[in-house]
């Protein structure tokens, strides 16, 4: 499926960025780590099983391919997945994560959630920049992205439309990646595992009661926003409650986020 989280397994069950960098810098005890493994391949297993029913009643809803409903709604989800699969799941976090652990075991947890704060707030400065500018840019960047809407004036439109829509949910999900790289780096894997739960559930209620397909359209897109808005909210408050305290702030290019930045680039 084409939503944020059908279509890549990765971002759909939160799984490790980097399995030997974000380990903790202190073990945990061995029937800890089997109990979170349980409960996290649990979550896992709920989450697939809401996303498959989410697949059916967003098919069902919107028509497949059989309506403009359809193929505007799985266009305009797939430019901020683009842009996600870069920022919140690809270079940036890869390079992130092994940082933000090296950083906890050898400088402390104050010194790591600092680097923390400021790679947040970059990254979150970067996909806003990215959201507003694709959001004005849209009805231009639409004949790049899928020019043969262009002889439709009323499916052209409307895949403008839901595109400009669903492009917030790219900076609450590169906020709600980079908190889950916080947590998996200490040890921390359950919250993770269980926000994209709220992707499904809030998909569902938005969508479920709607009749006509274009309606079902708009209630999906908006959806997208308010899930990916409690799925960044559900890891702020999982990061506050593992002590982790990476606090909102400007964004600052430190010699550190030019080191993470630089080695993103490449990536």
């Amino acid at each position: 499926m084409t939503e944020p989280s059908a279509t890549d397994a990765a971002a759909e069950t939160g799984a490790p960025l980097d399995a030997a960098a974000a380990a903790p810098a202190t073990a945990p005890r061995k029937g800890g780590m089997m109990r979170s493994s349980a409960i996290y391949s649990g979550l896992t297993m709920i989450s697939r099983l809401m996303g498959f029913a989410r697949d059916q009643v967003i098919t069902i809803r919107l028509g497949a391919s059989a309506t403009i409903a359809a193929d505007c709604y799985n266009t305009a989800l797939a430019f901020p997945n683009l842009f996600r699969r870069i920022f919140a799941e690809g270079a940036f976090a890869t390079a992130f994560v092994p940082a933000y652990a090296r950083s906890l075991a050898t400088d402390g947890e104050e010194v790591a959630d600092v680097l923390a704060a400021d790679a947040m707030a970059t990254l979150a400065a970067a996909t806003i920049v990215i959201t507003l500018v694709a959001d004005l840019a849209m009805p231009w960047l639409m004949y790049l992205i899928n020019p043969g809407y262009a002889h439709d004036p009323t499916k052209f439109k409307l895949a403008v439309t839901l595109t400009q829509i669903a492009m917030p949910y790219l900076p609450c999900m590169a906020i709600y990646a980079h908190l889950s790289g916080v947590l998996q780096a200490r040890g921390r894997f359950i919250v993770s595992a269980l926000a994209p739960t709220l992707l499904n559930l809030i998909m569902l209620i938005a969508v479920w009661p709607q009749k006509d397909a274009i309606v079902a359209a708009y209630a999906a897109s908006f959806a997208v926003i308010i899930a990916g808005i409690a799925q960044a909210g559900l890891l702020w408050w999982g990061v506050r409650k593992s002590g982790a305290r990476v606090d909102m702030r400007l964004p600052r290019l430190t010699p550190e986020i030019k080191r993470l930045i630089s080695l993103a680039v490449p990536a």
